[in-house]
């Protein structure tokens, strides 16, 4: 499933997202966090100050993301994966130095449902 040009217009203008994730027991944890790379099937963020996220990424990779302003909002949930090295992680990694975003890792969650409600 993929994200049109207008929700990932949609995404990078709102900046911030909602970022959820639940450890393997069902723990669940959300931060508010701005996206390094909004695709239209994969969504990267970084890992700056996300310990916990990151620890239940590597236990249970299901994620969700939401952003929203006023009636209207986009879900996307799908698999994640944690990468701290590689060609992406460096990219994402220099791009976010010039925000003076200290990148420990990146985060990729790979889209498999979209759902856009609007009042």
């Amino acid at each position: 499933m993929n994200l049109t040009q207008k929700q990932i217009d949609f995404i990078n203008e709102n900046e911030w997202v909602v970022f959820a994730t639940a450890s393997n027991t069902g723990n669940p944890r959300a931060a508010v966090v701005m996206p390094s790379r909004v695709e239209p099937d994969r969504i990267i963020l970084s890992n700056v100050q996300m310990g916990k996220s990151e620890k239940n990424i590597r236990e249970n990779g299901q994620a969700f993301i939401s952003s929203y302003k006023g009636d209207t909002q986009i879900k996307v949930s799908g698999m994640a994966k944690y990468q701290d090295s590689g060609t992406l992680f460096e990219e994402i990694r220099d791009f976010e130095a010039t925000r003076d975003a200290d990148v420990k890792g990146i985060i990729i969650l790979n889209i498999q449902e979209i759902e856009q409600t609007e009042g």
